[in-house]
């Protein structure tokens, strides 16, 4: 069985988004524990090569699985391998950017704004896959109804910009110690 058969459930939907959920918590407790108000000020330019480089290779990889069961209703051709590669470097990049901007003056934890602002903005993306490209009628969703696709959308755009939060702190390390090395 091929995934052009694959029928994605609510009840599937459901426990993936319990999934994420109970990884976002851990994840979660890591990041917030690891990078304070000053490194996350810090991490501007390293959130934003991250974001590159996890979204640009994520949304390769997603659409070389998937294009025969999902992305080619949605996408045109040219989106499959680079064109991909350039539009979702240059959102999530943007995204990064502008996150980091709005984190860092909202009150409270930024690493928390910045998850919460990664899933206010996977609600919009999915209701624009919703309404504007008719992702439901795409039949690996067939049976999905908006709810279920917004209930697991949030946990798990909080997981993808946690990893984002995570690579930009590795490379903030990875910064510091190349500084370190040259004086």
């Amino acid at each position: 069985m091929g995934f052009e058969e694959v029928v994605a459930t609510p009840v599937q939907l459901w426990i993936s988004a319990l999934v994420f959920l109970i990884i976002d918590l851990g994840l979660y407790w890591f990041l917030t524990r690891r990078v304070d108000r000053g490194r996350f000020e810090a991490m501007r330019w390293q959130l934003v090569v991250a974001a590159v480089v996890f979204w640009g290779a994520f949304a390769v990889f997603l659409l070389e699985m998937f294009w025969d069961s999902y992305y080619q209703y949605i996408y045109l051709p040219w989106f499959r391998g680079l064109g991909i590669l350039v539009v979702a470097s240059v959102i999530y990049g943007t995204l990064a950017l502008v996150f980091h901007w709005l984190s860092i003056r909202i009150p409270g934890n930024p690493v928390r704004n910045f998850l919460l602002l990664g899933a206010v903005e996977s609600i919009l993306e999915h209701l624009w896959g919703i309404l504007g490209v008719q992702i439901l009628e795409v039949p690996m969703l067939r049976e999905a109804g908006t709810l279920d696709i917004i209930l697991v959308a949030i946990p798990e755009y909080i997981f993808y910009w946690g990893m984002v939060v995570w690579m930009a702190m590795l490379l903030q390390i990875g910064v510091r110690w190349l500084r370190s090395k040259t004086r």
